[in-house]
């Protein structure tokens, strides 16, 4: 590949990385929502896979239960309420979060087999485009995840009491460098591309012999 390409390369492989960062402490940390510093109500913290609380207890339970602590959303002991705590938009935001994990693991994967010269020449143009194009609908689908959980998370969690004085926490607004890291990302690897194809075209050109 052409020094100039695989340097751009590099630096998209860098910035996805920074953005990857971003994504995973937003993915697997339980803060996307939370009370107000003054609020000492029983709800504690909401992510995409735990939610915390602090002696409380749902009115609408029929076990009447205590919870306290952190648990999973799958966790036998939310069995009694998780049809209030894990509505069908939230499941959604968890799947195209996933999907989103899935894209950047290969993303990562195909900088360093393309950074290390692992793939034929012919495939590698069109092997950063699709790249490119996994980083922008990585990027998109995270956004849509904000969006989603910006909407619904105060209006259907009627289960939080108080819930006007709830509010978006860290796990949340981190994603958004995740996605500014994406984008970026995706415009060098279309540029990587594009220069790819430029130098390879400009290469030497054979001359046949004459005897």
């Amino acid at each position: 590949m052409a020094q100039k390409a695989s340097k751009i390369v590099i630096l998209s492989l860098i910035i996805c990385s920074i953005g990857f960062i971003f994504f995973l402490l937003s993915f697997g940390t339980g803060n996307w929502l939370e009370p107000n510093a003054n609020d000492n109500q029983g709800f504690l913290s909401l992510g995409l896979w735990e939610a915390c609380f602090r002696n409380w207890r749902y009115y609408k339970d029929p076990t009447q239960n205590i919870y306290d602590g952190c648990r999973w959303m799958l966790s036998a002991d939310f069995d009694a309420i998780r049809e209030w705590i894990w509505p069908s938009w939230m499941q959604g935001v968890q799947g195209i979060m996933c999907v989103s994990l899935v894209l950047e693991i290969s993303v990562v994967i195909v900088y360093v087999i393309v950074m290390f010269h692992m793939l034929r020449q012919k495939y590698v143009y069109i092997t950063l485009l699709v790249t490119a194009g996994a980083n922008f609908i990585s990027a998109f689908f995270c956004a849509v995840s904000l969006i989603v959980f910006h909407t619904k998370a105060l209006n259907d969690l009627r289960w939080i009491e108080n819930n006007e004085k709830q509010n978006q926490g860290w796990s949340f607004f981190i994603l958004i460098p995740a996605i500014l890291c994406f984008i970026i990302s995706g415009v060098t690897t279309v540029m990587a591309a594009r220069r790819f194809r430029r130098d390879d075209s400009d290469g030497p050109v054979a001359i046949p012999y004459r005897s």
